[in-house]
């Protein structure tokens, strides 16, 4: 039996496979579990992309988002100065 991701699940937006949500945004499903773990910053197209997939405002991703990156780049920038 082929490997299906589980669906990306939020509070804020409703379930949908990673395979599904790739294919409708046209990035990759690495790509895009990069940026929901917050290991990597859309660009505002991308982001497009994915807030209407997801039947969601840019502002609504965002919030959901956002804390994720910041976390993120914070444990980036501390590797780095170590």
């Amino acid at each position: 039996m082929p490997y299906s991701a589980p669906p990306y699940t939020s509070p804020s937006f409703p379930a949908i496979h990673l395979e599904r949500l790739s294919y409708a945004t046209g990035i990759s499903a690495n790509g895009i579990w990069r940026i929901f773990r917050g290991n990597r910053r859309p660009s505002f197209e991308a982001a497009k992309r994915i807030a209407e997939a997801l039947q969601v405002s840019l502002d609504e991703l965002y919030a959901e988002l956002e804390p994720k990156w910041q976390t993120w780049e914070q444990a980036e920038w501390a590797e780095d100065a170590s």
